[in-house]
């Protein structure tokens, strides 16, 4: 028995299960923001999208999936990109 003992597999059980949860959690953000956002409508409408309509899809993937408070993921965004 290792110096963690039966604990050992427990946490890579855990981490199994935070991964997955958290792979849920983040393509259920994804499936939202493409089922709702206008953007995205547009696109898939086959219309032109605006400048504007880029920077509000760009703000929605940042505030909910880049580590403002309500985001899922956790990691922001580089400020290059």
């Amino acid at each position: 028995m290792g110096v963690l003992g039966d604990r050992g597999f427990g946490l890579v059980e855990n981490c199994l299960i935070i991964k997955e949860e958290y792979r849920q959690r983040v393509e259920a953000k994804v499936s939202e923001i493409v089922e709702t956002h206008q953007t995205i409508a547009a696109i898939r409408n086959g219309q032109a999208v605006t400048d504007l309509q880029w920077v509000a899809l760009d703000r929605t993937l940042r505030q909910e999936l880049g580590g403002g408070e309500r985001a899922v993921v956790g990691v922001e965004y580089s400020q290059g990109v």
